[in-house]
């Protein structure tokens, strides 16, 4: 194949200037919506993305026994459905691709606070650069 076949090729995935050139300059330029998740069959669960499928080859890999959308909360911020719930550690986790907004960070405050229970909210893939935010439960006087 000479370089000429190739050309075209390199010339239709060539970004103008103005493009947003990777996933996260796409992300600051507003396109949140353009990133469609990919479902995922992995361990018997089918997950909406394979963000949450990757957290859960990270549970697994740990040996930290979890349940996947285990129910539903009709919270005082509104209906919310977590993510991931690890039982040894009595945790809820909620996995998003991009940086949560408010609003979804007022949800998981307000699940650790209704259920008594920790609830960590994080975004990315699973690494060692991981960003989480944890919210604990209030301490109440009873």
């Amino acid at each position: 194949m000479t370089l000429d076949a190739l050309r075209g090729v390199h010339r239709a995935c060539v970004l103008s200037s103005n493009t947003p050139k990777n996933t996260r300059e796409l992300l600051q330029a507003g396109n949140r919506r353009q990133l469609k998740p990919i479902p995922t069959w992995y361990d018997g669960y089918h997950f909406r993305s394979r963000t949450e499928a990757r957290y859960a080859v990270l549970w697994k890999a740990c040996y930290w026994p979890y349940e996947y959308e285990r129910q539903g909360f009709a919270l005082e911020q509104g209906a919310y459905l977590a993510d991931f719930y690890l039982r040894q550690q009595g945790v809820w986790v909620e996995v998003k691709g991009v940086e949560p907004s408010f609003q979804e960070q007022d949800l998981c405050e307000c699940l650790a606070v209704e259920t008594r229970q920790p609830t960590i909210i994080s975004w990315g893939q699973p690494s060692w650069e991981g960003v989480v935010i944890c919210f604990t439960p209030m301490a109440t006087g009873k």
